[in-house]
């Protein structure tokens, strides 16, 4: 049940973006918006997010263009998972969503930027999911426990 309510609040973040509940928006230098929201932690994160999204985005849409992807990275004491996407070949907009995880914490990360941005505005994102570590609520918990 579990495994199938996270599917469904992935599908629906990819699909709706407006439902991922934004805690707040963030304009950045590259002409992009970026929104980072609390999402629930779990230590299959964020492997089974890049995952999902891998499998689920030639079914949201059919002629998606993967302008790049990572399974697993590590920025920091952040780990996180991204994917970036046109959602068809003549898009204007570049699309990045992506988990990080720091503790027992973890975040959803959705970026919408100019194509002709999409360099500048990767770099900013990988900055912001960087400081998540050291936002004030993120309690420290050994890398033992996280797995």
């Amino acid at each position: 049940m579990a495994r199938t309510l996270a599917s469904f609040m992935l599908l629906a973040a990819l699909a709706f973006p407006s439902l991922a509940g934004a805690a707040g928006e963030i304009e950045l230098a590259s002409g992009g918006n970026l929104t980072i929201t609390d999402t629930g932690y779990n230590p299959a994160l964020p492997q089974a997010f890049h995952d999902q999204a891998l499998a689920s985005l030639p079914h949201l849409f059919p002629s998606h263009v993967l302008l790049a992807s990572r399974r697993s990275g590590t920025l920091g004491e952040v780990e996180y998972a991204l994917v970036c996407y046109m959602e068809i070949p003549a898009s204007e907009q570049a699309i990045l969503q992506g988990v990080a995880v720091h503790a027992n914490r973890a975040w959803h990360v959705r970026a919408v930027a100019p194509t002709s941005a999409f360099g500048a505005t990767l770099i900013l994102v990988l900055e912001q999911i960087e400081s998540l570590s050291s936002r004030p609520d993120a309690q420290r918990m050994p890398a033992s426990a996280r797995r």
